[in-house]
């Protein structure tokens, strides 16, 4: 008699459960849960501290100074309530007023967070105590341009950042389909930048992508990824002084808080998440299943995500079944008429790469094109997504299936793929590096 693993899956906050028979599944792969900090706190707080002494910001500091914090957006899990109080304090004792600071929203090409995902995402004390604002890339006169990358790329970001005496950001450490990695001075480009700028980081991408012919950059970092270089470079020519970064468990505790100069800190948080995110393969899988959690607010961030680790550990002709709440459809951009229409027609991942270099395509809708179009047309596997939030046929528009449960889904595919079909789970995907195991 076969048995059955019985796996859940997070969606939106809750669990949905999945059965496997055990003769088919390759493993069940988790991050793997690191010590959090005792005292979160006091961790913030001293961190924060020794970064303002190691980046100068301790004698920089004065009443008079003109502070901009750049934190992630509301698609972003990074802890902004424990660090802009911590972050304000600090600054309050070194004689900087709360009048003195604005924290700006890094939404990159991202709609405006609204009131109530501010309050949600820097906490109440920091929205009552100053001013927060929005990035508005497409605004060109709020924009300062610093000067330019050694690719060209002109840095032009927010004029209250570019204006301010001192220039912090936050972030989270997890691996990222483009830069390689999150934080750092990913806050920075294309958190506060202008479209023309981030317009013109994202177009290194496709050209990457395809010289080292693969669907994404996930893990990677400088000098094979250039995105990564330039993104640093910028945040270096905008006068960042700081970044305050995290390291979380897929439960959101908090591993490990580095604050100090973006680079230097970054790698530091790289090598300790990669302590807990790598995820052996026996062997290729037939079927791969999963959940988009915590990224799941639009299909273009949690399918991405999920899809942009697999093409290394998937059999050309598999199937991907991933549950994502999907809260805000397919994309929660401010072009999301655009990249809509580009999802629907689905060109390849050649032909996203000449968009691209022509102007044609968006290269912040082409980065995550590329991603989807890699998976659906050079390794021509089924897209099956688990969700409320987008119709079967809204799907249907967009090259993948739907299904109204995870279990539907995995049934169909083993008897698609045969009894002998190949397994493997990955509960927390869009967190995970997966690699073959002679790799």
């Amino acid at each position: 008699m076969n048995k059955i693993v019985e796996i859940n899956i997070p969606c939106g906050g809750k669990q949905a459960a999945v059965r496997v028979p055990e003769k088919n599944l390759l493993g069940m792969f988790y991050p793997i849960r690191l010590e959090p900090l005792r005292d979160p706190g006091a961790g913030i707080e001293a961190e924060i501290a020794r970064g303002f002494e190691t980046t100068g910001i301790e004698k920089m500091a004065s009443p008079a100074s003109k502070v901009a914090i750049a934190v992630t957006d509301r698609t972003r899990v990074t802890p902004n309530k424990l660090f802009l109080p911590a972050l304000l304090n600090k600054l309050n004792n070194l004689g900087v007023p709360d009048q003195n600071i604005t924290i700006l929203i890094g939404t990159g090409m991202h709609a405006p967070d609204s009131e109530e995902d501010i309050r949600q995402n820097v906490g109440e004390e920091a929205a009552r105590r100053v001013r927060v604002i929005n990035n508005t890339p497409l605004e060109q006169s709020v924009f300062v341009e610093c000067g330019r990358t050694s690719y060209g790329t002109p840095v032009q970001v927010h004029r209250e950042f570019a204006g301010s005496d001192i220039r912090i950001v936050t972030g989270n450490i997890i691996p990222c389909l483009m830069a390689g990695w999150t934080g750092g001075g990913k806050t920075v480009l294309p958190g506060v930048a202008s479209k023309e700028t981030i317009y013109c980081n994202h177009k290194l991408f496709p050209d990457q992508l395809e010289k080292a012919s693969r669907g994404a950059m996930l893990g990677v970092l400088p000098p094979a990824n250039i995105v990564r270089d330039d993104i640093e470079q910028a945040a270096a020519v905008a006068g960042l002084h700081m970044a305050v970064n995290s390291v979380l468990n897929f439960d959101e505790s908090i591993v490990r808080v580095l604050a100090g100069p973006h680079v230097e800190i970054h790698r530091e948080g790289v090598n300790t998440a990669l302590q807990a995110l790598g995820a052996v393969f026996p062997r290729k899988a037939d079927i791969i299943i999963g959940g988009a959690d915590p990224w799941g607010v639009s299909l273009y961030q949690g399918g991405s995500r999920f899809l942009q680790s697999l093409d290394g550990v998937i059999n050309e002709g598999g199937s991907v079944i991933f549950s994502c709440e999907c809260k805000e459809g397919l994309y929660e951009g401010i072009l999301k008429d655009v990249y809509t229409r580009w999802m629907q027609e689905m060109p390849t991942p050649e032909e996203i790469r000449d968009l691209t270099v022509k102007d044609i395509l968006p290269p912040e809708e082409g980065v995550v094109l590329y991603v989807f179009s890699w998976i659906i047309h050079k390794l021509k596997c089924k897209v099956v997504v688990v969700t409320q939030g987008m119709s079967g046929n809204e799907l249907a528009e967009v090259h993948m299936g739907h299904a109204l449960s995870l279990q539907d889904a995995l049934d169909a595919a083993l008897l698609y793929h045969g009894p002998d079909a190949g397994v493997a789970v990955l509960p927390y995907g869009t967190m995970m590096l997966p690699l073959l195991e002679t790799q």
